[in-house]
């Protein structure tokens, strides 16, 4: 029953301090303490997925370049990130996601029944536990059959080819077939430039260095 309010109106038009009731805003990019700043009328839910962060410079990195849909700086990054090499790709990425990846750590050990923590992976590895758990941090309700449902519609097989018939023959999804990983791509240049910028930021979310 709850509306979708579309997170481009937070994410792209300036910072908005209320937060709209009956609402789902399925992503804000903000650091904690902007996060608290906005007015939310109650009750209210928020879970924050984090994933590992080096994971998440080479997803934005050939999503950006290969798949997402253009619309605000996508064209301009695009033309930029294919004028480089892969590797120098990965440098520009992480520079243009430091604003994310620090905000990630403002989410860690937050003290608000309000909103819960969670990493993507767990869910990905865990999903009956991870899934339930999110679910009932929302009120939400389900019996054993729509749960499996839930999970089985929520997996990376079913969205990439629910996102494959969305986008048309001939597209590549968003999803690609294998899920990005830093460890294929990363040399010591890149894990010496997220180190200095990052910090422990890997082990504070609870990753391996």
């Amino acid at each position: 029953g709850l509306a979708t309010y579309p997170q481009v109106v937070f994410g792209g038009h300036g910072f908005r301090r209320r937060f709209p009731a009956y609402c789902y805003v399925p992503g804000i990019y903000f650091p904690y303490p902007e996060y608290a700043a906005i007015r939310k009328r109650r009750p209210y839910r928020t879970f924050y997925v984090a994933r590992d962060p080096r994971d998440v410079i080479v997803s934005w990195y050939f999503s950006v370049r290969d798949t997402h849909r253009l619309g605000g700086p996508i064209a301009d990054l695009r033309r930029e990130l294919r004028a480089r090499s892969v590797s120098d790709g990965l440098l520009f990425s992480m520079d243009w996601l430091e604003p994310q990846l620090l905000g990630m750590r403002t989410w860690v050990g937050v003290d608000e029944p309000e909103v819960a923590f969670f990493r993507l992976e767990d869910i990905r590895d865990r999903p009956e536990i991870e899934v339930a758990r999110l679910l009932r941090h929302c009120c939400v309700a389900l019996d054993d059959a729509d749960m499996a449902r839930v999970i089985r519609d929520t997996s990376r097989d079913e969205l990439r080819q629910r996102d494959l018939e969305r986008r048309g023959s001939g597209a590549e999804s968003h999803y690609r077939k294998s899920p990005s990983r830093h460890e294929e791509l990363f040399e010591p240049k890149h894990h010496e430039a997220f180190r200095a910028m990052t910090g422990d930021l890997v082990e504070v979310l609870g990753y391996r260095a």
